[in-house]
């Protein structure tokens, strides 16, 4: 009986222990934290806000939303190539990052086409158009589960990738993290490659166009997906680290299961929804908090 008291006392102080150190390793975090979106809540202009405290708030864009999926909040891309803008004041970010980690935690929608050039998790630019003004950019693809950066376009790209591509609907959690020359990726909280990246992001300048997904190729395809919990950190976080950032992935999944079982949800601007078959009619659109839709049979050229 003193011998199962005595156990019990053992591995209760073992989790006192365990969660000791994770706290210790979250404040250790926070210090080096300089931009978080959690996407909790919007205010009446779109902003998504920075709850690093330092000030790099962010808007939706392209009929992208916020949404719950169970106690979590996500960013919904929606369709109709929706983004996230970081505005130009993350570039101030990049210009003095050394060592820097990215993570997230995202989920690849089926209708991502990852064959596509693109698909872009998020990027930091000096050009929205790098095809007709090459200046530099750097980035994270779910085409090739890579990191890539340039001082000019895409012929003289760096980086490292796990060469496939992401998993599609399932979350995942990301982690890129970068200690001088040496980038390391993590996937849900282990390590799967890295390597040798000759470029410092330092190097790009203060970038100008810094996005979750829009790409600075304006004919490559945006990713489709959700995302969530978006951090980037001045220092490339320990193994131990990234594995606390990662704890969340399995209980998601099981979030997951029901979210999908939820009714589509679009948002749309000017309230079209679908355009009409023959004309610039909408087929489909939102009034006064109701939803129309077509249902008519054309007939001859649809002016029937």
């Amino acid at each position: 009986m003193m011998r199962l008291k005595y156990n019990h006392i053992i591995m209760k102080q073992f989790y006192t222990l365990l969660i000791l150190i994770s706290g210790l390793l979250l404040n250790g975090q926070n210090k080096n934290l300089k931009i978080h979106y959690k996407f909790q809540q919007l205010n009446n202009k779109g902003i998504v806000e920075d709850v690093s405290g330092n000030g790099n708030d962010a808007t939706i864009k392209n009929n992208s939303f916020i949404d719950k999926m169970g106690i979590y909040t996500i960013l919904n891309l929606g369709v109709n190539n929706g983004y996230l803008d970081m505005g130009e004041s993350a570039g101030n970010l990049i210009n003095s990052l050394n060592s820097f980690s990215i993570s997230t935690y995202i989920c690849v929608n089926d209708l991502a086409d990852l064959n596509a050039n693109g698909n872009f998790i998020w990027s930091f630019a000096n050009s929205d158009d790098i095809i007709g003004q090459p200046k530099c950019c750097r980035f994270y693809s779910a085409k090739i589960d890579g990191y890539k950066i340039t001082l000019s376009d895409y012929c003289t790209e760096t980086g490292i990738k796990r060469d496939t591509q992401r998993i599609k609907k399932i979350w995942k959690h990301l982690v890129y993290t970068q200690s001088g020359t040496i980038g390391n990726i993590y996937s849900d909280g282990s390590l799967v490659t890295s390597g040798n990246v000759s470029i410092l992001p330092q190097q790009l300048g203060k970038t100008r166009y810094n996005f979750l997904v829009r790409l600075p190729y304006s004919a490559d395809a945006y990713l489709k997906g959700l995302i969530s919990d978006f951090r980037i950190y001045n220092k490339a976080l320990s193994p131990s680290e990234v594995s606390v950032l990662a704890s969340e992935v399995s209980n998601m999944n099981i979030a997951y299961v029901a979210y999908q079982k939820q009714p589509l949800r679009y948002t749309v601007e000017n309230n079209l929804l679908f355009l009409h078959k023959y004309t610039a009619d909408p087929a489909a659109l939102v009034y006064d908090n109701t939803f129309y839709i077509y249902t008519g049979q054309d007939t001859g050229n649809g002016s029937n």
